[in-house]
């Protein structure tokens, strides 16, 4: 604990230049982070933007400008994923780094590194599971003794799951009741972007990228249950009706990612001897389908893809002719799009189930920017707030918890138990 004080009190000391640098400011995520900040930031706040590429930040910049009608106060930094020295230069004059550069797989560590070595927290858009798992194993105990939080996976995936759940758990302690499980239903609609592409499809061709996802317990401290578990905990392989949604469902193309999200903030809980659940708590969650036709045709469908990207000429026509990094669904199509988590929390020993939603506009992007850029500010300016001692490669909920949940709710993004 002194040791984590002395580290704490030096970044503090240190002469940062900035609150928050966004790391991948010219990629089609990063962009709308950097829009989000320049007009909702708080006054005073100090902060930058960051890549390879100087022309395209300076363009960055002069969009920015446009946006907002008047000229931003924004910092602009040169920094490459290959060239460590600049990625540690560029954590060493942040309290917090927000990187969108993906995929993570390739290009995510030497940041983490960089953060870990500088005394700098760190909040990233992936969700790809396996790198994380990576980054638990080989900063996580480093982190925590340094006292930073390294929160990766901090849009819709898993933003909404791990608060959701962690607003459904903190509703039923409050009422003197622990919940057997929660499970969502996912209703959306939204587009993607090249970049998430990508990052799916770098994930099925690194080395044991596929088996490891299909871990139920990837990012748990062991790598296993903290309790006895049951079928709820299998990922969702076909339609199914779920009783206390009454409504059928299907498998959520990112419940592969969120589950593990949920479930490492249950184990965390528990190995700071602060369960927020009993051991045997579950999470799952699936996608909303109209009737169980459309359960059964989109289940089928989801299959097939699934088969079809383990094929290597398959996800090289992909790579060849789907969307290419940087670019993105439009801005009318976002305008458009919206999600819908049904969250239903389930008390242990009795019929009671109690109900709850978070909810959005667009997903992918315009949500998932808001999501980034509020963890981050919570990170620099709320630290007074956070859960103490919460610290490590940690997820949203507990690295950040209700503080954060505050915060997006304030953006707009709607967290609420049903009354």
């Amino acid at each position: 604990a002194a040791a984590r004080e002395r580290q704490r009190e030096r970044r503090g000391s240190m002469a940062r230049a900035f609150d928050i640098v966004v790391f991948g400011a010219t990629g089609f995520t990063g962009r709308l982070v950097a829009s989000y900040l320049a007009r909702s930031a708080p006054a005073g706040l100090r902060w930058a933007i960051a890549g390879r590429t100087k022309a395209k930040l300076d363009l960055v910049k002069t969009q920015l400008d446009e946006e907002c009608g008047s000229a931003v106060e924004v910092g602009i930094e040169i920094a490459d994923s290959s060239q460590y020295e600049t990625i540690s230069s560029l954590a060493a004059q942040t309290k917090v780094v927000l990187s969108t550069v993906g995929p993570f797989t390739l290009y995510g560590e030497p940041l983490v590194r960089a953060c870990v070595e500088n005394g700098t927290h760190y909040v990233d858009s992936t969700g790809e599971t396996p790198w994380v798992r990576k980054m638990i194993d080989k900063y996580h105990e480093q982190a925590k003794s340094a006292a930073l939080r390294i929160v990766p996976m901090c849009g819709f995936d898993s933003i909404p799951a791990d608060l959701g759940s962690h607003m459904m758990l903190d509703h039923m302690k409050s009422k003197g009741l622990e919940a057997e499980y929660v499970k969502a239903v996912v209703s959306m609609d939204g587009g993607a972007s090249g970049g998430t592409l990508s990052s799916i499809l770098t994930l099925l061709e690194s080395p044991n990228g596929a088996s490891d996802m299909m871990e139920p317990f990837l990012l748990n401290p062991s790598r296993s249950a903290v309790g006895p578990t049951t079928a709820r905990s299998k990922d969702q392989a076909m339609a199914a009706f779920d009783a206390d949604h009454s409504a059928w469902t299907f498998p959520f193309v990112m419940a592969g990612a969120n589950t593990r999200v949920v479930r490492r903030s249950h184990a965390l809980h528990h190995e700071a001897g602060e369960p927020t659940a009993p051991p045997s708590f579950e999470y799952n969650e699936a996608s909303r389908a109209g009737n169980g036709v459309v359960a059964w045709v989109a289940s089928f469908v989801m299959l097939v893809a699934v088969l079809l990207l383990q094929l290597s000429p398959v996800r090289s026509l992909v790579r060849r002719f789907g969307t290419k990094p940087g670019s993105g669904p439009s801005k009318a199509k976002r305008d458009k799009a919206w999600f819908r988590y049904r969250l239903a929390a389930k008390a242990a020993g009795q019929d009671l189930v109690v109900k709850g939603e978070v909810a959005g506009k667009d997903p992918g992007y315009d949500e998932t920017a808001k999501m980034l850029a509020e963890t981050a500010l919570c990170l620099a300016m709320d630290e007074g707030k956070l859960p103490s001692g919460h610290t490590g490669v940690v997820t949203p909920a507990f690295g950040l918890g209700s503080a954060l949940i505050e915060r997006l709710r304030a953006a707009g993004i709607t967290f609420a138990v049903d009354q």
